[in-house]
């Protein structure tokens, strides 16, 4: 029962929070459906399983840029529009994937989902950050200080990079 009270009292954090959750879901999704549809994909663009498996590490190149570019997003600008655009760019990226006949048109798409999907999960982490910081602000600060967002740049950064390396070791 207090569950149900704590909704009540706090709705954004909970919209914010169910939102984010949705969100992560679909950077799951848009992460994993290369995967089975590799061969179909493949078929479609007439080309071999070594040119078609460039698709993952390309799109892992795509991830650490777009995590190295949200490192300069503005401070003071409001992060949920930033996560509504990308998204929205994310969602459209990964419903062209089946629609290209070039192994080059698949390839670029392919790099801007992953950058795409880069730049939303930094903004993802800034938004859970924020909700956090509202329950744990003095600890964070005393832990981390100003070097916050700093910290989060470096492990978004990192994960692009441990995601493209395992890529390429697959290929």
């Amino acid at each position: 029962m207090s569950a149900v009270k704590e909704i009540k009292s706090n709705k954004v954090n909970f919209y914010k929070t169910f939102f984010v959750s949705l969100i992560y879901l679909v950077v799951g999704l848009s992460m994993s459906i290369l995967g089975p549809s590799l061969l179909d994909l493949q078929i479609a663009v007439n080309a071999t399983i070594n040119q078609i498996s460039y698709l993952l590490p390309v799109r892992a190149l795509g991830y650490v840029l777009g995590s190295l570019s949200g490192g300069f997003l503005p401070k003071k600008s409001n992060i949920q529009w930033f996560v509504i655009l990308f998204t929205a760019a994310t969602a459209v990226t990964v419903a062209l994937l089946p629609w290209n006949r070039y192994i080059w048109t698949i390839l670029m798409n392919a790099a801007l989902s992953g950058y795409f999907l880069g730049i939303l999960e930094l903004c993802e982490t800034l938004i859970i950050f924020e909700l956090l910081l509202m329950l744990f602000s003095s600890i964070v600060l005393i832990l981390f200080g100003a070097r916050l967002e700093i910290a989060l740049w470096i492990g978004t950064v990192v994960m692009g990079l441990g995601v493209s390396s395992a890529m390429y070791k697959v290929i």
